[in-house]
């Protein structure tokens, strides 16, 4: 009985992170709390529909590599309620693009935000051209300067 509630003992944790952690042993218990939220989401999909509604109170942790991009790949793939709610992916759209544009050009967490956004622009293999369109728009924004990577 109580093995199947330590799902809402990491949730709790998680939602008590109001800022990062400064501690390094803090930040990789965080670390570990995606980690072990985004095993259950693989192992048991149906909790997605749970987790959505939490997304808000965990959205600020996206701003350093403690899993929070991994959990949300796990959430919006191929997740139809999630992807068609323009108006939220929008705004989590611009909030990853000003995570990249604070990150250095060699930062591996970059890669793993442009990357999120595969997760984005497609939905059972169909294309989701509003959010390319959105995604593209942002990253020719004049005010981005490190979004894109510099060619010589």
């Amino acid at each position: 009985m109580y093995s199947s509630n330590l799902h809402l003992k990491v949730l709790n944790f998680i939602f008590s992170c109001h800022t990062l952690p400064e501690s390094e042993l803090a930040f990789k218990l965080l670390h570990l709390s995606y980690y072990f939220i985004v095993s259950l989401i693989e192992n048991f999909n149906q909790i997605k529909s749970l987790l959505q509604w939490h997304i808000p109170k965990m959205i600020h942790h996206i701003k350093k590599n403690v899993g929070c991009i991994d959990f949300l790949k796990e959430m919006y793939d191929n997740n139809k309620t999630m992807l068609y709610n323009e108006s939220a992916v929008f705004e989590l759209i611009s909030e990853i693009c000003e995570n990249i544009e604070n990150e250095p050009e060699d930062s591996y967490y970059k890669s793993k935000l442009l990357d999120f956004f595969r997760y984005l622009i497609y939905c059972n293999g169909r294309a989701l051209k509003s959010h390319q369109i959105q995604i593209l728009k942002i990253m020719q924004d004049d005010s981005y300067f490190n979004i894109m990577i510099k060619i010589k």
